[in-house]
């Protein structure tokens, strides 16, 4: 028996509705691409030509839209899936998060110089309705079979060459084990952080600084290292950041200065300073007199306590004036570090009143190489004179270095050509008479 006509139109249409809600379901409506889900349940092509899996992120639409608006940002993300859709015709490319996409196709025969080229294209400003915005985008890919044979694998292998290559400062990166090892290590230490503390893994070690007028250890910088049962010693480079991102700064500034304390008990010397790194969101208020409390609470002189704050993130002590003021007040010495490879000002720099100035390592390096670089040294020294400052130099390794940087008049060296970074028992026996 036939169904009426209008029941027939009624179920193809149901049909058709169905069809139009499921390629809504798998489409991004402000790209115009798949969706994350929708990418992910992709086959790989069946045939044998070489494929890649990209991966890109606008890492500065965040910023955009504070600045410009949403709408703006919105813009940019249509313009993008445009871009891409011209990039792959064949529909397969993705926006798998708010800024960032997946996109893949046959492995070109030039892979560096199609990234060149594709940065270079996707990278273009977009014109948004009251002028253009600059794109900075980073892109990282993966390609079948060498780094994976699924959807899945290939984009997270993608995706972690672009977050190293934004890691490193790079506009494009191909994966590699490298990278994967690299990506192994962090997931390690991030899993890790509390056992360094609970399992007894932490310990410090400090860097003697010379003065070159009396040549003997006046100070010492107190550095965090950290022997992993698995990964052995871990760079602080490595796992400081790590440890920023979980909100453990403030622990680990704790464990610095309760050992410093401790270990500053142990050598004797009752003039001797203590050097430690403050991070800038650390200068507040409750946190930097938790340190005076503590220092005074373990009959610590609060005139042996150097607080380094890196040139780099000055300007994160906007409203930090008074705190650190209160800390000098205190007797507290606070100097700026890794002078010379950051971006401050002048003005900055004279709003605090810094009592010491470390001149970086770089710039130390550079003595062996570049013909105008004492001069670079004494400019940095006049300065640091003018504003009352002590100055230190990090990182001498040769004698060169050392008479340099005596004859621009520098008060300290600090450096392997005098010593390394050492546990507290060879600490003493360096400053043990000779």
């Amino acid at each position: 028996m036939a169904m009426p006509p209008n029941l027939n139109a009624a179920l193809d249409e149901i049909t058709f509705l169905k069809q139009q809600l499921n390629w809504i379901e798998g489409r991004d409506l402000l790209s115009g691409l798949l969706t994350r889900s929708a990418w992910h349940a992709q086959p790989m092509a069946t045939d044998d030509s070489p494929q890649l899996v990209a991966f890109l992120r606008i890492h500065n639409l965040t910023r955009i839209a504070e600045r410009q608006g949403t709408r703006s940002a919105d813009i940019i993300l249509q313009t993008m899936g445009g871009r891409l859709l011209n990039e792959t015709p064949t529909a397969t490319a993705a926006r798998v998060s708010n800024d960032a996409f997946h996109w893949r196709m046959k492995t070109p025969a030039d892979l560096t110089q199609w990234l060149i080229d594709v940065h270079q294209r996707l990278s273009q400003p977009a014109h948004l309705e009251f002028g253009q915005a600059a794109l900075q985008c980073v892109i990282g890919v993966a390609v079948a079979p060498e780094h994976g044979c699924n959807i899945e694998t290939l984009s997270r292998h993608a995706e972690l060459a672009a977050q190293s290559a934004e890691d490193r400062g790079f506009d494009y990166l191909i994966f590699d084990q490298g990278i994967a090892e690299a990506y192994r290590r962090r997931t390690i230490i991030a899993r890790s952080t509390q056992d360094a503390f609970s399992k007894g893994q932490l310990a410090v070690h400090y860097q003697p600084q010379i003065d070159l007028a009396q040549t003997g250890a006046a100070s010492a910088e107190a550095l965090i290292r950290w022997t992993h049962p698995e990964l052995g010693a871990v760079s602080p480079n490595e796992f400081l950041p790590t440890f920023e991102r979980q909100g453990l700064l403030g622990r680990l500034t704790e464990f610095v200065l309760e050992s410093a304390i401790r270990d500053w008990k142990a050598l004797g010397h009752e003039h001797f300073r203590m050097s430690i790194n403050l991070p800038p969101n650390l200068v507040e208020e409750t946190f930097c007199q938790a340190i005076i409390d503590r220092c005074k609470q373990n009959q610590f002189p609060l005139g042996c306590l150097t607080l380094e704050i890196t040139e780099q993130r000055l300007t994160q002590l906007e409203g930090a004036l008074m705190v650190i003021k209160r800390l000098q007040q205190a007797g507290v010495r606070i100097a700026i570090d890794d002078f010379g490879v950051g971006e401050s000002s002048l003005s900055r720099i004279g709003q605090i009143q810094f009592d010491e100035l470390k001149i970086d390592r770089s710039l130390v390096t550079w003595v062996d190489i570049a013909s105008n670089q004492p001069t670079v040294i004494r400019s940095i020294v006049s300065m640091a004179r003018a504003l009352h400052m002590e100055v230190i130099a990090e990182g001498v390794e040769t004698e060169q270095q050392l008479e340099m940087l005596r004859d621009a008049g520098c008060d300290r060296i600090q450096g392997f050509y005098h010593a390394k970074p050492m546990p507290l028992e060879q600490l003493k026996a360096f400053m043990a008479p000779q």
